[in-house]
């Protein structure tokens, strides 16, 4: 998946969980090896949220460093940190961010971890 068609992605559903737990595993496992070996160690319930949480950092890297972005990354960025600050409050629009919703709920992280 090029970093650009992981940045645009849509969900349908506002709550489609299900559906957005399976893109950011998707995601993750058609990156590099080193996150697949990370989550192989991983306990198996944790798993899918290791995935939503890599997908979070990995469109937020890509955003910052491929050429895609390029002329667009700042407007990426922002609407990046608008989505994430939306948690809880607003539909996501991304499925990382419905994943996200759901991670960050279950397992009560604050969301500025995710600003740095």
């Amino acid at each position: 998946m090029r970093a650009s068609d992981a940045y645009v992605a849509r969900i349908t559903g506002a709550k489609d969980l299900t559906a957005a737990q399976a893109f950011c595993i998707r995601l993750a496992a058609d990156r590099r090896g080193d996150f697949t070996i990370a989550r192989r160690f991983a306990p198996r319930r944790l798993a899918p949220h290791f995935c939503v949480l890599y997908a979070f950092a990995r469109i937020a890297r890509d955003i910052v460093e491929d050429p895609e972005h390029e002329g667009s990354r700042q407007a990426a960025l922002l609407d990046w940190q608008r989505q994430l600050r939306g948690l809880g409050r607003e539909a996501a629009i991304h499925p990382v961010f419905a994943a996200l919703e759901q991670t960050v709920s279950e397992f009560n992280l604050p969301t500025g971890l995710f600003e740095d």
